[in-house]
């Protein structure tokens, strides 16, 4: 890493300065082409980060640093939108609920034994019956694509899955009865 000249970055002063002038404005701008208020805020303490490292920008005019600062944010999205598709997003909504779920170790036990009744009574199903319940269940597949595998109509596919989640249904309530 080379060393700077300590007159080419901006201080403490200048920078908080600069942040309190332009960081609404662009806030407001990113926030109108981004849906997620956090990545908006990420975007803008991005370009900022990038300002204080630059070596160009304090030596630039007001003017200059404004639409250095707006071209820096538009290219701070476009690589946002870019690099999108290739990293998974995850609400952190989702894990907080996720995380605050902590079992007990008798819950947990519990619902093993549920998982294990589950999987003895789809294994009592027909292998067509299993089948259609993976292929919609694990893989995820419409009953559109069911169909076109399987080399049936859509209704019957319809037909079969409503039939084996009711057969499902009694076959494990029975199941938990007798377990307990």
């Amino acid at each position: 890493m080379s060393r700077r000249d300590d007159r080419s970055r901006l201080d403490d002063t200048a920078a908080a300065a600069l942040y309190q002038l332009h960081a609404k404005t662009l806030f407001a701008y990113v926030r109108s082409r981004l849906a997620s208020w956090q990545d908006s805020e990420d975007i803008v303490v991005d370009v900022f980060l990038v300002a204080l490292e630059s070596e160009l920008f304090p030596r630039l005019a007001e003017r200059a640093q404004i639409a250095w600062l707006r071209r820096v944010t538009q290219h701070k999205i476009a690589d946002f939108y870019r690099t999108a598709g290739r990293k998974p997003s995850v609400n952190i909504d989702d894990v907080a609920d996720v995380l605050q779920d902590h079992d007990s170790p008798e819950d947990a036990a519990l619902r093993g034994e549920e998982y294990l009744a589950l999987r003895s009574v789809v294994e009592e199903l027909s292998p067509e019956q299993q089948s259609i319940l993976r292929m919609r269940f694990s893989e995820g597949l419409r009953c559109a694509q069911i169909a076109a595998r399987l080399g049936k109509q859509e209704g019957t596919v319809r037909k079969i899955l409503s039939r084996t989640l009711n057969q499902l249904r009694t076959l494990y309530m029975k199941s938990l009865r007798e377990v307990r």
